[in-house]
């Protein structure tokens, strides 16, 4: 498909989206790591699950040609991370992660998601924290959305925060929070939060 995307467009660079492209150093990798390198031999972005990511199979990722991943924090506390986002990975091993990636000049772009129901600020500032300690070349910070059909949208409906049928829920990464559970200053507070995190990430004081 590569190929046929190069003979018919010009083509500087391929954006893989997979939602895991990589789950660990085996023969498909390696081989994959020399046909990409010389029969493509364009860089690359994937999305990968920081658990699973190791010194050799970013060492193969590297030496493909991969320029950049998709590697989300989430949140920053272990507990929200854990338990309401069913992402059973440690900081402990997300920072490792991004040690790895950086060692190999590999960029990540992490996505850390703030205003989780019945959360507090304090939450939402221990994910800035966290994304300023491991410096994502391209951090993003977005307001939960409860989209219907999702556990986590089925929770803030059945909780009472959240009534799809009365509450029109934006599509975006860039929209208050709609739940019921805070307050529109605590709202406003998120929101001017996801916009200033990014500056707090790139130049830290």
């Amino acid at each position: 498909e590569t190929k046929l995307l190069m003979q018919h467009y010009r083509t500087d660079f391929i954006r893989i989206q997979d939602d895991v492209f990589v789950y660990k150093a085996d023969d498909w990798l390696k081989e994959f790591t020399e046909r990409w390198s010389k029969e493509i031999k364009l860089p690359f972005y994937c999305l990968l699950r920081a658990e699973l990511l190791t010194d050799e199979i970013a060492f193969y990722l590297k030496k493909a040609g991969c320029f950049s991943i998709c590697m989300s924090i989430e949140s920053g506390n272990d507990q929200i991370r854990n338990r309401m986002m069913r992402r059973p990975v440690s900081k402990a091993k997300l920072e490792k992660a991004f040690t790895i990636c950086k060692k190999y000049k590999i960029n990540v772009y992490a996505n850390s998601m703030l205003a989780m129901p019945f959360t507090t600020l304090e939450y939402d500032i221990e994910s800035v924290d966290f994304a300023v300690k491991t410096k994502p070349e391209m951090p993003n910070f977005s307001i939960f959305m409860p989209y219907p059909g999702t556990d986590l949208g089925d929770f803030c409906r059945d909780a009472g925060i959240y009534n799809p049928s009365e509450d029109e829920l934006t599509y975006g990464m860039r929209n208050m929070s709609p739940l019921d559970c805070f307050s529109e200053k605590e709202k406003r507070t998120q929101y001017n939060m996801c916009q200033l995190a990014i500056i707090a990430v790139k130049f830290p004081l």
